[in-house]
This record gives C-alpha cells, structure tokens and sequence, in this order.
C-alpha cells in the first residue's frame, strides 16, 4: 500500500522499511511503517478499518470531515486513501495515560483546545456533505443512531462462542430500550448547545493535538464534556478517577478562557455548576452509547478485548 500510495516510495522492497503494530486501539489495526532516510514522511501510520466497523462508522462522511480538519490544522496529516483504511503522517508524540489527563499540566491545554474545536465552522460545502451522509446513514452520535445499534445488538448470535452466548444471554435489551427512551428525554430537556464534537476524546486520542475523529460529528458539547471525563477511567474502568466538581470547574474555566489562554478564574459559580451539570447528564447518555457499541465491536471484531465484559462495566457505571 505505501509504495503504491505514497510519492516516492514506489521503488522500496519490503525488506527496506521498518513496520510495527501500534497497540491500543480497540477499533482498528494500526501499523507504523517507516521508509529509509531521506525519505518523506518519515514514518506513516497505516490504519485499516475494523471488520464490520461500517455497521458503526460512515467512513465516506468521515474522510470527508478528516481532510477538512486537516485543513482547520486538526489531526494527522492524511496522506494516502486506501478501500478499508487511509495512511497517516505519523506523530512523533506520546499519547495521554487516562492517569495524566487529570493532571494540572494538561488540563488547560485539553480544554483550550476542545474549545477550538467545538468552535470550528464547516463551509456550506462541507454542511452539505454531511447533511447528505446525515441523510443517507445514521449520525453516530445521534439517539436514531444509538436505538438502531441497539436493534442490530438484539439480533446477535454468539454461536461459534458459547461462553460470549451465555454472557450475552443474560442482557436485558427490553429494560434497555426503556432506560435509553428515558435518558434522551433527559438529555434533551438539557438544550446542551449543539457543535462539532469529537465524541471519542479518550487518553489515546490525546498528543499535541487531537487525533481519530471517526465518531466526530454535530452533536451536543455536553457530550464531549461527561464522554471525556468519563475516559478518565481508562478501559479498566476505574471510575473513582472521574473529577469532582471542583475539577470540571477548573476545566471549564481554560474551556471559556480568552484567547489569550489565561483561565477564567472570575467565570461565575452559577455558570460553572450548570457546565458541571450538562456533562454529568451527558456522561449518562457516553456510557450507554459505548455500552451498546460494545456488543456490535463484541460479534464482529477480531481485536482481542473483552468487548461485553466493558459493556458491562459501562452499563453498571451508568
């Protein structure tokens, strides 16, 4: 794929450039593929899609929004467009550790620049573009979206996997459907002002800069806010790191901050505590909406990771 893909690559053997599996994904196969020197790019990421990750993804609205972030300076850089995946500049930075996204050091910037983003404004042909991949396929962060999963997930078979079947035997879709009814009453009595969000900005997401915008879409911020802090727990769960209301506040604060990147210590508490509320409210609605993506990645992906026992552990925190 790189040497048919990539501008003056097309005469290196295998032999001549280095690859590696990058670990920590749960979606896709991730592979670091480097060239010899002098060479450019200096290394490339090669991510292929996930098996069945279309039921969740619309790939097409994704490139599409990808190569317009590229140009608003967001994410890596694409630079190759394969059938089932794309070729990535690689970013020679280390992700966040759900430890480190509480960390005083990185709160300012992570909130500064989730507000950069939240801010972004499509053009009219990017709206259009995304209107009629809205029109054509499900909106990942959308509540049709979340109820259509949850309809695949009623339908699945765990037959080749017995232990799987047993597990999944014992959920409760019906009490599901009821709760999930229930949580977008609540979530739209919010009126959380809708934004481009990323809906996935978990620790692994987090380097200089934000990176995987395969979920992103027009979506509630609050969304982007309880998701977040959410991923403060990492994919163990430990859901004693998720931040006390005195730290969403200090988040919330650089998130309002001016331009100038100093913290908004004067921001009233009646602002702050209606911030703290949405994403409290939205934090409910980001474990059920990777509650029930866990049992579709469960059936069809080939990732080692016990997709249900997460849904469990999403769904019990919820």
């Amino acid at each position: 794929l790189c040497t048919r893909l990539l501008k003056g690559w097309s005469d290196l053997q295998a032999q001549d450039m280095q690859v590696s599996r990058i670990s920590g994904g749960i979606s896709n196969l991730l592979v670091k593929v480097e060239p010899p020197p002098p060479l450019q790019p200096v290394a490339v990421k090669v991510r292929v899609f996930g098996d069945k990750t279309e039921l969740l993804i619309d790939r097409e609205a994704e490139k599409h929004l990808l190569l317009r972030l590229n140009q608003a300076g967001f994410g890596a850089l694409v630079v190759g467009l394969f059938g089932n995946g794309r070729i990535e500049q690689f970013l020679t930075a280390k992700t966040l550790t759900p430890e480190e996204m509480s960390d005083p050091r990185f709160i300012p910037h992570i909130a500064r620049r989730l507000r950069a983003f939240h801010d972004l404004k499509m053009d009219a042909e990017a709206a259009a573009t995304a209107a009629a991949a809205a029109a054509s396929a499900p909106n990942p962060t959308g509540w049709d979206s979340m109820f259509c999963w949850l309809a695949m997930a009623e339908g699945l078979s765990f037959a080749h996997d017995p232990a799987k079947q047993a597990v999944y035997d014992k959920v409760d879709f019906r009490a599901m459907r009821t709760e999930l009814t229930a949580l977008r009453e609540m979530c739209e009595r919010v009126g959380s002002t809708r934004v481009l969000c990323h809906n996935d900005l978990l620790a692994g997401n987090i380097l200089l800069q934000f990176i995987d915008f395969e979920y992103s879409c027009r979506g509630p911020r609050g969304f982007d806010w309880g998701n977040h802090f959410n991923e403060y727990a990492g994919f163990d769960c430990v859901y004693d790191r998720f931040p006390s209301p005195e730290q969403q506040k200090v988040f919330f604060r650089h998130y309002l901050s001016p331009r100038d990147g100093n913290s908004n210590q004067g921001q009233g508490e009646a602002v702050l505590d209606c911030l703290v509320a949405e994403a409290c409210v939205f934090a409910l609605a980001s474990h059920a909406y990777w509650g029930v993506w866990s049992f579709i990645q469960a059936r069809y992906s080939p990732i080692d990771f016990d997709y249900l026992d997460y849904s469990r552990m999403r769904w019990a925190e919820y």
